[in-house]
């Protein structure tokens, strides 16, 4: 089954418990899915449940073992993805922060 990379921008919850703290964060997602659609509603189902507010991807596409090559970090999260299905990673940033540059993107 395909494993499908996808990043949100995200804003925290009113009711997220750290919702005094956090500005938002950049959210990088490795879901293995049937489709691309599929692994989108995974990663919207559970980022709700988290508490972010998220909307459209800013990316999402099919990956894979190749497309690593070079980036140890995200070959890491992908193959962690083969064998548990999926992988969330939030870079977060604090609330008096937005969003910029040295906030890793995949």
């Amino acid at each position: 089954m395909p494993v499908y990379f996808l990043q949100f921008e995200a804003n925290v919850a009113p009711d997220h418990p750290e919702a005094t703290e956090i500005g938002g964060a950049l959210i990088n997602c490795w879901i293995q899915s049937a489709t691309l659609a599929e692994a989108i509603d995974v990663a919207r189902g559970w980022l709700s449940e988290d508490r972010w507010i998220i909307d459209e991807p800013e990316e999402a596409r099919e990956v894979d073992e190749n497309f690593y090559a070079g980036n140890a970090a995200g070959r890491m999260y992908y193959r962690r993805a083969l064998i548990d299905g999926a992988v969330i990673v939030a870079h977060r940033y604090p609330i008096d922060e937005e969003p910029h540059a040295d906030h890793e993107r995949h």
